[in-house]
């Protein structure tokens, strides 16, 4: 990630703008949209102070492909967003101009038969990736509001976030 002269809590500002920026690209798809991983826990967690390595200052994202819309394509959705297919070249994995990264990821059982890349018609098979451990973040969530924490930010949109069980079940 090219954070290079971004400093930590500087890292967690800009993280929670850039999943607000995917949160408004997808926002034809909200109903299939979760925000899961480390912005989880921030969200769920409140002001307390959360441990959480500096590689997870990320945003992740998953996808109910039986609610995604048709159109916007979420190819099209992100690159409209500002958003560009990460260097890495890893299905779903989409990074903002200064290069924080947005993962955007299939529950593996509802992924289609590919190995990395989810198979959602008509989506792209780049725009998103199969992932392990997700299935219960499509059941064990609730609408939050994710406000940004820039205070120059005034943006506050509801979103599904995963719940506590969800989220240990993906640290098994």
């Amino acid at each position: 990630m090219s954070t290079s002269g971004v400093n930590d809590g500087d890292l967690l500002v800009r993280a929670r703008s850039v999943l607000l920026d995917a949160l408004d690209a997808l926002q034809m798809h909200a109903d299939a949209v979760i925000v899961i991983g480390a912005q989880a826990i921030y969200l769920r967690t409140g002001g307390i102070d959360v441990a959480l390595a500096e590689a997870t200052k990320d945003s992740d994202v998953a996808l109910d492909p039986r609610n995604l819309a048709r159109v916007p394509q979420l190819e099209a959705a992100m690159k409209g967003a500002g958003f560009f297919p990460s260097a890495t070249e890893q299905p779903g994995s989409w990074v903002n101009r200064e290069g924080i990264p947005v993962d955007l990821m299939v529950p593996e059982a509802l992924a289609g038969p590919g190995r990395r890349g989810a198979r959602v018609p008509p989506h792209h098979v780049r725009a998103t990736r199969s992932a392990r451990r997700l299935e219960a973040a499509l059941v064990d969530c609730e609408d939050i509001d994710v406000a940004a924490l820039d205070p120059h930010d005034r943006r506050v949109r509801r979103a599904r976030v995963t719940g506590a069980a969800a989220l240990l079940d993906t640290l098994e």
